[in-house]
């Protein structure tokens, strides 16, 4: 009897053994569901950099973004925008966010020449995109493609696009485009640079957010400004003449940090990737809207506003292939093949043109 209860006791404890040895492995396989629940219920908090003041085109765009982000995702994210450049200076905002001193960022393409060099084909100008959305649509073709994915590796992207067409302002009165030449003109960006000096322009390098400093004290003539950007600086005090027309467009990037993107939960990241989509949405009806506003400001201020004829179309275009060749060359340089990418930009403009003709 002993014997076969002594039996028995080493049974019971043998399979207790390997019950015991089943469970840690299990748990080395599977994680503490516990654990799982508690990543999925953090609070993941973005504060995201904006360089514009709070009347500009796309502060209450991110603001409404960040709204929808909480809701979708019963907030377990919460986005707070900081504008006017509150978190730091506008030309160190890519550094931040890649560091994790901010969460994500706004801004133009052109501001960080060297970090996104592919990406400068959008800022060339005279391309012939009709409009906006054309650009929109041709950028984001482009950027989906393997040399653009690879370049913007380093943040995680959550929306490209373009503004509204710069608009050349004057201090002066000037019935044409010619009245650039021989005049100092604000350059927007680098690619736009060779084409302003093979029309005749002296172009300068002017802070957007100095334009009306600089065009008052006569510092600069005029220039190539964003739309919303009269308002916001107030610039159609300062100016006589706007020409607005479709002949460039500013690429413009809204990202955050790719390691606190990789830590949030499948379902989040997911939320993340499909907010491009809303706020690009947002777009239309923001930029337009702020364009119409510009446009009674002006009229308010004496501020001749002329649309761009086609005979200045011709003369501007006329002169533009220098700044796609210095592109071409430049990306050839870098290893890429800068005419097809070039080429490959017009086609997809040239779709879009009859796509939204239609």
């Amino acid at each position: 009897m002993k014997k076969t209860v002594a039996i028995l006791l080493a049974v019971v404890l043998l399979l207790a053994g390997l019950a015991g040895c089943g469970s840690s492995n299990s748990t080395a396989q599977n994680p503490d569901s516990s654990n799982t629940q508690q990543q999925s219920d953090e609070v993941f908090k973005l504060n995201i950099d904006y360089p514009n003041p709070e009347n500009s085109a796309i502060y209450p765009v991110l603001v409404d973004w960040g709204e929808w982000l909480k809701e979708k995702s019963e907030g377990r994210i919460e986005v707070t925008v900081y504008s006017g450049g509150a978190l730091g200076s506008v030309l160190d905002a890519v550094t931040n966010v890649e560091t994790g001193v901010t969460d994500g960022c706004w801004g133009p393409i052109s501001l960080h020449p060297g970090l996104w060099p592919l990406s400068g084909v959008v800022a060339l100008p005279m391309t012939g995109a009709d409009s906006m959305e054309v650009m929109n649509s041709a950028m984001n073709d482009l950027m989906v493609t393997e040399e653009f994915d690879a370049e913007w590796d380093n943040v995680h992207r959550v929306a490209f696009h373009v503004t509204t067409p710069a608009a050349f302002i004057f201090k002066d009165r000037v019935d044409s485009m010619k009245g650039i030449v021989g005049n100092t003109i604000r350059t927007n960006c680098s690619e736009v640079t060779p084409w302003l000096q093979e029309l005749g322009a002296i172009p300068v390098s002017v802070s957007s957010n100095d334009g009306y400093e600089a065009i008052s004290k006569g510092t600069v003539q005029g220039g190539l400004w964003w739309m919303d950007q009269l308002e916001s600086n107030a610039l159609y005090e300062v100016v006589d003449t706007v020409i607005y027309g479709p002949v460039e467009y500013c690429g413009m990037f809204l990202c955050i940090n790719k390691d606190l993107y990789e830590s949030m939960p499948a379902d989040l990241q997911q939320l993340i990737d499909e907010s491009g989509d809303y706020y690009m949405s947002l777009l239309p009806d923001a930029y337009y809207s702020q364009e119409e506003k510009v446009i009674g400001l002006l009229e308010e201020n004496d501020v001749d506003l002329i649309y761009t004829s086609d005979e200045d179309k011709e003369w501007l275009a006329a002169s533009a292939q220098v700044s796609y060749d210095v592109y071409i060359e430049s990306m050839n340089e870098l290893g890429y093949d800068g005419q097809a990418v070039y080429e490959s930009l017009l086609e997809k403009i040239e779709h879009y043109n009859e796509e939204y003709a239609k």
